[in-house]
């Protein structure tokens, strides 16, 4: 195997680990099944993430988001860390 052989498959194996990233990506929908709560739940906190607390930070209940065009997404491992963020712990 000669070395420009194998920066090829470096190269491969880089872009078919950023198609399958791609993947980790939630719809509305697939968040309020995954937390079990209404859409409009997360319209909710999708309007108040835009008013910070009075420190000028971001509350803490923030979920990030990021929009195309009309559709909302979600990353998993954002939800993830929200769910973690906001567990109550005794």
């Amino acid at each position: 195997m000669n070395l420009q052989s194998t920066a090829q498959q470096s190269t491969q194996a880089k872009e078919l680990d950023f198609y399958a990233d791609l993947n980790d990506f939630l719809t509305t929908d697939e968040v309020a099944k995954i937390l079990k709560v209404s859409n409009s739940y997360l319209a909710k906190l999708r309007f108040e993430s835009y008013n910070k607390g009075e420190d000028g930070n971001l509350r803490a209940d923030f979920l990030p988001f990021f929009k195309a065009g009309k559709s909302v997404r979600y990353k998993k491992s954002d939800v993830l860390a929200w769910i973690e963020r906001n567990m109550v712990r005794g």
